[in-house]
This record gives C-alpha cells, sequence and structure tokens, in this order.
C-alpha cells in the first residue's frame, strides 16, 4: 500500500473513532446537589391533587436526596424551581412553554433544565401523575407493595454512580392509550387509593371499603367508564318486577328469577341499544363503555339455547362458560350502532 493510501487510511480511522466517541458521549445531566437549596412552586389556586403532589416529591425527593424542599406559592427567583403544576410563577420562568397548550385529564409533561424542573399536566389526574412518573423514572423509586417503596439512597460523593444524584435533562410528555386502567378487584387501591394512584391506576372498587372521601379527592378521583364488572343494570331498560319476560330463564323456562336479561330477546337488544346511544356523548374517543352480564345464571330460554348451538356450544355445559353467544350477538348488535 503506497504512503499516500496509507495516511488516508489512517486519518479515517481517526475521523471515525472521533465520530464513535462524540456519538457515545453523556449526556448533560443535572446533578442534585445543585438542587438542595431550591424550592417546590405549587399555584395557591392549586388543586388538591396537585397541592398533595407537591408533597409527595418533596417527602420522597427527601427520602433519596437528604434535601427537603420548601413548598411554596411563589417563586423566590427565576430559577432553582421545581414547579408542580401551572402557576403564575412558571408563566414567568424560562420554562412558560410547558404552559403553551391544553392538556388531557390524565397527560402528563416533565421538563428538567440546569436551573429549574416543571411538571405539569391535566386535571384532576395529570399533575401527580407527573410526579409519580418524574420520581420513576430519574429518582429511581419503585411502589412495590401499599406498605413497601423502594427508594434509592443518594451518595453525595458517589453522585455520577446513582442514579438518584443525576437527572437526565428532558422534556417528556405521556397521555396513557387506555382510558381506565384497572387490573385488579379491591386489592391494589387499599384502604386509601393511594397505593393504586402511585401506580397511575385510576379505576377503583366502589364497594364500601372503598377509599374515604378525603382520599379521593388527594388522588384525583377516578375513572369508573371501563370497568368491566356487573353494570348490565344500567343498560337494562326494564325493571324485573313489571317485565319478568324481559329476564333470563331458568332451567323450568320461568323467567324474572334474577336480574339477568334475555340477551336474545329482540326489544332487550333494541332497548340497551337506544340506552347505550342515549349516552355516547358520555364517552371519549379512547373511551370504553362497560358492558357485561350479571352475577347471575344466564338465560336458559329455547331461543338463547338455539343461538349457542348454532354457535358450536353446548347449552348444557355443567359450568356455563360456553353460555355467552346471546350476550355476544347483543354486544355486536350495539357495537354496529355505537359505530355509525
Amino acid at each position: 500500500m503506497a504512503v499516500k493510501q496509507r495516511a488516508v487510511l489512517a486519518l479515517t480511522i481517526v475521523l471515525f473513532v472521533c465520530q464513535a466517541t462524540s456519538l457515545a458521549a453523556p449526556r448533560p445531566r443535572l446533578d442534585v446537589r445543585t438542587i438542595k437549596d431550591w424550592s417546590i412552586v405549587v399555584a395557591e389556586s392549586a388543586t388538591e391533587p396537585e397541592e398533595y403532589a407537591a408533597e409527595e416529591f418533596r417527602d420522597f425527593f427527601a427520602q433519596a436526596t437528604g434535601y427537603r424542599l420548601s413548598i411554596r406559592s411563589d417563586s423566590a427567583s427565576a430559577t432553582n424551581n421545581v414547579f408542580i403544576g401551572a402557576s403564575d410563577a412558571l408563566k414567568k420562568s424560562n420554562l412558560a412553554h410547558a404552559l403553551d397548550r391544553e392538556y388531557a385529564e390524565e397527560e402528563l409533561r416533565i421538563i428538567v433544565e440546569m436551573d429549574n424542573i416543571a411538571i405539569v399536566g391535566g386535571r384532576p389526574r395529570g399533575v401527580p401523575y407527573g410526579v409519580y412518573q418524574f420520581l420513576e423514572q430519574s429518582i429511581g423509586v419503585r411502589f412495590l407493595d401499599p406498605d413497601y417503596t423502594y427508594v434509592p439512597e443518594f451518595d453525595p460523593d458517589d453522585t455520577y454512580k446513582n442514579r438518584a444524584g443525576r437527572l437526565l435533562l428532558i422534556d417528556y410528555t405521556y397521555n396513557p392509550p387506555i382510558e381506565c386502567r384497572y387490573p385488579v378487584f379491591k386489592d391494589l387501591p387499599g384502604r386509601t387509593g393511594q397505593f393504586a394512584a402511585r401506580l397511575r391506576i385510576n379505576g377503583r372498587f366502589s364497594g364500601d371499603d372503598g377509599p374515604p372521601s378525603e382520599w379521593r379527592r388527594k388522588i384525583g378521583g377516578n375513572n369508573r367508564k371501563g370497568v368491566i364488572l356487573h353494570n348490565i343494570g344500567a343498560w337494562m331498560p326494564f325493571q324485573r318486577e313489571k317485565n319478568p319476560e324481559y329476564f333470563a330463564a331458568d332451567g323450568s323456562g320461568k323467567r324474572g328469577h334474577n336480574h339477568q336479561p334475555c340477551f336474545s330477546n329482540p326489544e332487550v337488544i333494541k332497548g340497551m341499544t337506544e340506552k347505550v346511544l342515549s349516552q355516547i356523548r358520555n364517552y371519549a374517543p379512547k373511551g370504553k363503555i362497560p358492558f357485561s352480564h350479571a352475577d347471575a345464571s344466564l338465560c336458559y330460554c329455547p331461543r338463547c339455547q338455539d343461538i349457542i348451538r348454532k354457535d358450536g356450544r353446548d347449552p348444557g355445559s355443567p359450568n356455563g362458560e360456553s353460555l355467552g353467544a346471546p350476550l355476544f350477538l347483543a354486544v355486536n348488535h350495539i357495537a354496529r350502532a355505537v359505530a355509525k
């Protein structure tokens, strides 16, 4: 190889290594040691969930770093602030662009810069969800159990090896794609609903042992539009006492013995369709219309049994798992009407 060719090859390799090194350069980070004298700013007009979110930020940040920041209703300066929710102080800061648009009710936005942090979002739950997202994403907090939360400890002498001590500069926005999130029945919310809120689980058991009213306000309430559970009564247009013929028949043909509808009855399907359409405005485009049978025996009338047989099932199944075809028939009819 000629000397000139070797020189060009060597230069190319050097340039490639330099480019690779540049691409692999560490992203800028905010050292938490510079935050120890900052303030948490929450507007005087803040909602109760936003005020509670500020307290959650203060407490978990203190556990991780040892720095317990004060909560203020205004800003002492244009910098050195953690803005929780919209405020006049945020509008006057270099992060005012965080408020340039409206946010959906659970949408969140987190902006971390060297001199300010802003956590904003929609109401009622966007801001607290933003705080919990920040605690997990930037600090490394893990909400593992209603009675146990893992909080990494910050070591000021070892800050660049500890996630809690070095915050990436970000501008992060997230809007949950599923409107109602509820993976379990009633163990997750617990007595207060606090743990569910920390996990951004917004569906809640609504029985007598649900969160007391003061906690419901703190966590921003809950979403009930998608909890699939014992809700057919809301869509049934008939009353069992007055119109037992529209309710499920037992094995002997007797109707009205429970509050399960006869899903194959054309009048029942028509009435439920009209009722759903009358309330369609209450459901967002990403929402779910909860529609499930009652917690009772399904219908054994000849018409329902015929539909089950046409579906290739055995209506005499002892476990009842094959009796869903009439329900699906009704749901599909309603879905076609909704789709229009």
